[in-house]
């Protein structure tokens, strides 16, 4: 099921000719596909919306919207696509504003068209849809309703809560963050003590500095700050068995005991799913393969260096190095001085860019534009039941007459999103123009550790 259309009816003759078009005999089975709370014929429908704009003393301004949903050919029929329809009104709608709704069958696909009153009849407000609107509250009830008849949903994008994103997609990929980290070298400590004393004497020597607290809700608790972290991390937020009655718990269950994996000896690998169709790396691309491996690998090791604390924080940078091994190998750079060439194109790329952008920024910086852009401001203030905010959507509808300034604002959007992503190609870019010094480091960090197992 899709939305087609979403309109609104400012005259009142518009608001008569379009019941007219919806309510048309020969288009709905001779009037059988009608619904509604307000009547079946034009005239009839038309009064009662007008009655109840009467009542409140609202006959100036939009008259009525007019929404379309439409099927896919052969998805329902007229007495299911009926169904739809009357149930998405109900509990949209519901008794709040006058409406009515026909089914169409003159086309391929069937459709719904459906026309309510821009005044409630149990409070006399004047709805106001405004962009976005759609998704966040007209949308899950279409979902809602093509659930219950069995039938596909409307997809669109939930807002995610809870943890930031970047740490949510690394640990769905496998990959380090702080809080994989501090749950392994709890794991560790705790492997290594006799009680709760000793694996807080164990963690200290790994570079941690504890504080105790006290929650409402959570009881006393463990604030962790790793060595190499800015920020610290409460016991509580790790999982059930990182508060203090599941170290404990570990700890006196020894056969529970962590004991980690060890590494295997890198003889031969397969390297990554995007390399498998090279024939063969060169030299310079199996040294940041090989870079990557081990430091993918490292969190596996069953001792602890002396140097661990410096290597936990180049965990963290798997991501970079994999995004310089997919870079050369995708584009082909088969030694550095490839990428002197490389570079002088990502920065012609970002000259275009950034050329686009100053000319969309400066027609935005009009007079009319920072009208549009004050309008809009202004409308977030506003409150729905404010009947101002129809004059601000009509006054922004008249800017979008003469200059899509909308359509603009999603370009200049679009256009630093292409220059955000040549910026990023640029710094990687610029990060293996150095010769590799930063893997140079990892391999000096990390190289000794892996010999002396």
């Amino acid at each position: 099921m899709a939305v087609t259309k979403m309109m609104h009816l400012k005259q009142s003759s518009h608001l008569y000719n379009s019941l007219v078009y919806i309510l048309e005999p020969s288009k709905t089975g001779g009037g059988l596909w009608v619904g509604g709370n307000s009547g079946n014929e034009p005239e009839e429908v038309y009064n009662h919306f007008m009655r109840t704009k009467k009542i409140y003393e609202k006959l100036d301004g939009r008259k009525a919207y007019h929404y379309v949903i439409s099927f896919a050919p052969g998805e329902v029929d007229e007495e299911k696509a009926y169904e739809v329809i009357r149930d998405f009104c109900e509990a949209f709608l519901g008794d709040h504003y006058d409406y009515v709704f026909a089914i169409h069958n003159d086309h391929a696909h069937i459709h719904g068209h459906i026309s309510f009153n821009s005044v409630s009849r149990t409070s006399g407000y004047k709805y106001q849809y405004r962009k976005g609107d759609w998704e966040k509250h007209i949308q899950p009830i279409t979902d809602m309703v093509c659930r219950k008849h069995g039938l596909k949903e409307l997809s669109y994008e939930k807002e995610r809560v809870g943890r930031h994103y970047a740490e949510h997609l690394a640990e769905k990929r496998g990959r380090p963050t702080w809080k994989t980290i501090i749950k392994d070298d709890i794991n560790y400590a705790a492997s290594r003590a006799s009680d709760f004393s000793e694996y807080l004497q164990e963690m200290k020597k790994l570079g941690y500095t504890l504080r105790m607290g006290n929650s409402r809700y959570e009881g006393e608790y463990i604030t962790y700050y790793a060595p190499g972290s800015e920020k610290g991390r409460r016991d509580f937020r790790l999982g059930e068995e990182y508060k203090i009655a599941g170290i404990k718990k570990k700890i006196a269950q020894v056969e529970l005991a962590y004991r980690p994996n060890y590494t295997p000896t890198l003889n031969r690998a397969r390297v990554m799913s995007f390399a498998r169709t090279q024939r063969k790396l060169s030299r310079y691309q199996v040294r940041k393969v090989g870079n990557l491996f081990r430091l993918a690998n490292f969190r596996t090791l069953s001792r602890y260096d002396k140097k661990s604390h410096q290597v936990r924080r180049e965990l963290l940078k798997v991501d970079k190095l994999q995004e310089e091994c997919r870079y050369i190998i995708r584009n082909h750079i088969r030694a550095p001085t490839a990428m002197k060439e490389r570079l002088a194109v990502v920065l012609d790329q970002e000259r275009l860019l950034k050329e686009k952008e100053r000319n969309l920024k400066a027609i935005l910086g009009e007079p009319e534009a920072s009208r549009y852009k004050s309008l809009v401001r202004l409308l977030e203030g506003v409150s729905r039941e404010d009947d101002q905010a129809e004059e601000v959507i009509d006054a922004l509808e008249a800017l979008e007459k003469k200059v899509s300034y909308d359509l603009l604002l999603d370009n200049l959007a679009e256009v630093q999103n292409q220059l955000k992503d040549v910026r990023k190609e640029k710094a990687i870019v610029r990060r293996l123009s150095k010769d590799g010094e930063e893997n140079k480091v990892r391999e000096v960090l990390i190289t000794p550790v892996l010999e002396r197992r």
